[in-house]
Parts: C-alpha cells; structure tokens; sequence
C-alpha cells in the first residue's frame, strides 16, 4: 500500500492528508499521551483508530527508514542487554544487533527524539532507527524482557478505582482469542499470562482467589509453579473475561462449568479448556493447554525401552482384542493412546473414538464427544459404533460396568479396541474389571495387554552433575547395603555403604548386557535459567507392560484371584514393573532416582 501525502508535511498533517486518521482521533490520541506522558502515535493504535502494520508501512514512507518484519527473528543477547527492561518498554523498542558502536533499534515512533537520546545514553551507542508493528514489538518485548513488567504497567495503568469497570476486549475470528493495540487491559492481561505460559511449556495455568488476592500458577512438567499475583480487586475481572471467552455463563458462580476457546500466539493456534469450580473465596479458573504439536509424537519417543517398545509393538497392530493404559490423571494415556492411533492407522480402516473430552483432532479417525446431557454416554456410543462397521475402536475412559462389558463384547467380535481405565499397575487392571461385574471368560478372551504409565521429569540437559542420592532413596531402589559384602562400593556422605553397578543390577534394571562402568552414577540437574532453577525440563514415560498369556489367563478363570497373583506370573514372565523401569531410567542418567520415588512410589 502506497499513502498518498506531501513530503514537506508535518507527521500529523501528512497522516490527516493520507487520510490514515481524522482530526477528531488525532485530538483524542493526543489527549490520551499527555495524559501518560507520551507521543501521540501508540494511542492512536490502543485507541484501534490505526491498524499497527497500516502505521508502520505509513512510518518508512514518511521516514525513509526500512520497515521489518519481527517475526522468526534471532535475537542477540549482547543488544538485548545493552537497553534496560524499563527502557525498552518506555519507548516500546527492541534492539537486534550493534556493530562497530551502531545499535541498530526496531521502533514504532522513530522520530521520538527524547526516546532516542536516553537510548543512546543507555547503551553508550549511535542508533539506526528501523520501524516495526507495535504488536510484533510488544510480543518479543514479551520474549525477551519477560511479560511482568508487562502486566504490572497495565496494572498500575488501571488504578483501584478502574479494575472492576474493565471492558472486555475484542475476539477475533471464530472463537480465536487475539490481542490487538487496541484490546482492552484485562484481555492484554489474559493473553501476556497465556502466552507466557505456553513459552514455558506449562500444561495447566490456575487462577485461584484468595481472602486478599489472585494468585496465578503453572504446570509446569507435571509440577505447580507459583508465578505472578494479582490485587483481590483484579479477580472477578479477569475470571469475567475468561468466561466469556469460553462462552460460559457469567452470571452463574455457584455451579461448575465447563467451556473452552482458542488464542493465536504470533503464527500458532493454541486450544484451550477451562474449567470453572466455586470455592469459598470466589471461582477457581483451571485453564489446560492443548499443544496440538506435543500430541504427534511417535510411539518411538513416549521412552518405552527397546525390548518393551518390540513386545508394545506385536500387540497394537493384532486385529481383534482389548488394549487397556492404565494410570492416575495426568499421566499421558492420552498421549500413548492418540499415538498408538496415528501409528496404525491408514485409509484401510475405520477408525472411531469416544472421548470426554476431544482433546485432539486426528486426520482419518471419527472421533464422538461425550454429551450426558442429550444421552450420549460412553456405553450408548459404543453400542452404535458397532452398527459403524468399525475396524478400531478407541474409549477414552471404562468407568462402569456397562461400558466395559460392550467394549469387552466389541474385542470378542472382531474388533481392536483401545480404552483406558484408572487403575495404580497393570495388575491391578484384571481386579478392577472383576469388581465392575465384568464377566472372567471376557476377560480372559479379551485382554492382549495392559499398559501402565507414569510420568516423571527428566533431568535438565543444560545442568548436569553426578550426585550421590540418600539413603532413604537408595534403600527404596534396593541398591542399598549396611555391610561390605566384597562387591566394588563407596560410601555416601552419610557413610553408608552404595552398592556397585554390578552386572546382577544391570541385567535386572537396565536390560543390556554389554554395558561395563566401574561404580554406580547417578545424575541430576543443579539448576539453571533454562530450567528455571528446578533441575528438570521435559518429561518422558516410565511403564509396565503386561501381556496376556495362558498362565494369567487361567489364573482370572480362577475364583478369589489377586492383583498380587497376577503380578508374580507377569513377573516370572519377564514384566519390567514400573519401579525397576525408573530405576533403571534414573541410572541412565535420564532422570533423578527421587524422581522415580515421586511418582511410582
């Protein structure tokens, strides 16, 4: 787009001239920058009477300074750091890189002279000007400064007496939720926390009120992490705002609700699901991140090791029969079961789901959302798949009888289903199915195998040392000994005595036999800025596969069968148990043995 003005005009007359703006928002803009003690150009954008991008293309025609584009751009950390935090958000600036004394500057108002001067003073070099969009600024400004000082401006901008009056700002498209110059301050809010969120690969973010204020906190690898707080005043706005987004109802605080909405994140589209929960102190907001990326990963990388992966492998691609992951809340089901799926499907099958709720959309897979309301339970959908001429059925969830008896039917009668169910082991599984009534012939005939699942933490590539664990630690890994029994050995700190990595242990936990180290190592991250100090950063799977054979099935045919009598044959039968599988994980230096403890304990 060419604007169509006189060189020789004043920036104010050559917009009016472009007809970019008219006298009456330039007035208002005005107003609004003495009112905050800043040029007119930022408020024409806040206030929506300019389209950023629209200013800054009008900016390097007046100028004559190159106009960039701030998107997938490598930033260097030596200019970063040459202008302050509170300096580079003052003036709304991001410095890209300086050579031979020039910093050459990103800005929205490049003829800010006052701006100018105090960021030459600041970095102690000449600048060269260059104009981007005030959104792309303020997104890497967000990156690279941290969204804080972000929030605490809008904030601070809002006064005691503004927060409960917010507006609401606008959404974009179709339930996508996207934040221009001029979106209201709670939405600006809401998206800095959101996209703050999902750079530190957190799973969850919760709002929860308290007496005297709103504290924000991330999932952050399965782990809560306290991050921003918020005056009490603040809360009913920004829950307002979420609610709204998700089309939930606002008025109604005494119930639970259940909604969900998209973000856009410079190039990326991000699911969200909210749920809403009355507690004493008002609405707790639980917000769960679907990374749509995280959920195509192959069954290669979920971490089985390379002889459960084989066995894994021979089961998922049968034709018929029940394949059951089993495992708490939040311990990747869904992951292992959508990866399974994008493994084995093709366009010669006819794949269907029911799943409360759809997390994903898989290519070439049917997928049903529960809906109690209108009838739609796991069992009723499940009996009209079969009239669907199904190849492979998914059940996100057996919770009761009536669903696992059809399912168990559906694995009898040709099909492959894939279902989960809460249980604590893979054995446990067999117990759980005959406590709900289901039949031991189905069972028996049924089930291929049972996958059970935990996550733990992985250990910061950036951080690495050698530790000793302690004793209690040690102790619960059997890897143990009050007394010298002639093996290779040294002492922790408290004395005791630590067992070599003798091939007795490397054949039980680790499972390949060439490996030779002298004493046993075990690792762990220190913490870093990369880990934000906790050592960890990612997460892999620690499993225990159960197969089916004649010996447990014989066994469930039995009357007064245990969890613990299926365990002992699945063990004889060369089970790895979720505990030696993460002990063997943290001796490969993957993850922490107290890890390991935390989860599968």
């Amino acid at each position: 787009m060419t604007n169509s003005f006189r060189k020789n005009l004043g920036l104010e007359e050559a917009l009016l001239e472009a007809k970019l703006i008219n006298p009456s928002q330039l007035e208002d803009a005005k107003l609004k920058g003495l009112e905050r003690n800043e040029r007119f150009l930022v408020p024409l954008m806040e206030l929506g009477f300019v389209d950023d991008h629209e200013l800054a293309v009008f900016l390097g025609e007046y100028t004559g300074y190159q106009v960039i584009s701030m998107n997938q751009k490598k930033y260097d950390q030596t200019a970063i750091k040459a202008i302050p935090s509170e300096v580079a958000r003052k003036y709304t600036v991001i410095p890209l890189f300086k050579v031979f004394g020039i910093l050459t500057i990103a800005m929205v108002d490049p003829l800010n002279m006052y701006a100018v001067e105090e960021l030459e003073y600041h970095s102690g070099c000449k600048l060269q000007p260059v104009i981007a969009p005030l959104s792309e600024i303020n997104t890497i400004l967000d990156q690279q400064y941290g969204v804080y000082s972000s929030i605490k401006k809008i904030v601070e901008s809002l006064g005691a007496e503004g927060i409960e009056g917010v507006a609401i700002g606008q959404v974009g498209g179709d339930r996508v939720f996207q934040v221009t110059a001029s979106a209201g301050p709670v939405n600006q809010i809401l998206h800095l926390i959101i996209s703050h969120a999902v750079r530190e690969r957190a799973s969850d973010i919760h709002f929860e009120p308290t007496e005297k204020m709103l504290d924000v906190r991330f999932r952050v690898d399965g782990v809560l992490h306290s991050v921003l707080t918020f005056p009490r005043q603040f809360s009913q706005s920004l829950i307002s705002s979420i609610k709204i987004l998700a089309k939930m109802d606002i008025a109604e605080k005494r119930l639970p609700q259940d909604g969900g909405f998209q973000v856009k994140l410079e190039e990326k589209v991000v699911d969200l699901r909210i749920s809403s929960f009355p507690i004493m102190e008002g609405e707790k907001i639980v917000i769960r991140l679907l990374d749509r990326e995280g959920i195509q990963i192959g069954l290669e990388q979920l971490g089985l090791m390379e002889e459960s992966f084989h066995r894994f492998m021979s089961i998922i691609n049968q034709s018929y029969g029940i394949i059951l992951v089993t495992g708490p809340t939040g311990s990747g089901k869904t992951t292992t079961l959508y990866s399974v799926l994008n493994k084995i499907k093709n366009s010669e099958k006819n794949i269907m789901t029911i799943e409360d709720p759809i997390e994903y959309q898989l290519d070439m897979v049917n997928q049903a959302q529960v809906n109690v309301k209108a009838g739609l339970t796991f069992a009723k959908g499940l009996r009209h798949f079969l009239r669907q001429d199904p190849d492979i059925i998914l059940v996100g969830e057996i919770r009761d009888a009536e669903t696992a008896e059809i399912a168990f039917q559906a694995a009898m009668t040709g099909h492959l289903v894939l279902a989960t169910l809460h249980t604590n082991d893979a054995p446990s599984s067999i117990t759980r199915l005959i406590e709900m009534n289901v039949e031991p012939f189905l069972i028996s005939s049924s089930i291929v195998g049972v996958l059970a699942q935990r996550l733990v933490r992985l250990n910061c590539p950036r951080c690495q040392a050698h530790y000793v664990p302690d004793t209690e630690s040690l102790r619960w890994a059997n890897l143990l000994e009050e007394a010298n029994d002639g093996k290779a050995e040294h002492r922790d700190k408290k004395g005791m005595l630590v067992r070599s990595y003798s091939e007795e242990i490397n054949k039980e936990y680790i499972g390949i036999q060439n490996r030779s180290l002298k004493s046993m190592e075990f690792i762990k991250g220190k913490g870093c800025k990369e880990c934000k100090g906790t050592g960890y950063q990612g997460r892999m799977g620690i499993y225990e596969l159960m197969l089916s054979s004649d010996s447990i099935k014989n066994m469930i045919m039995a009357k007064g069968i245990s969890s613990t009598q299926v365990r002992e044959i699945a063990r004889q039968e060369g089970m790895v148990t979720l505990k030696e599988d993460g002990i063997r994980k943290a001796l490969q230096g993957l993850t922490t043995l107290e890890e390991v403890i935390r989860v599968a304990k």
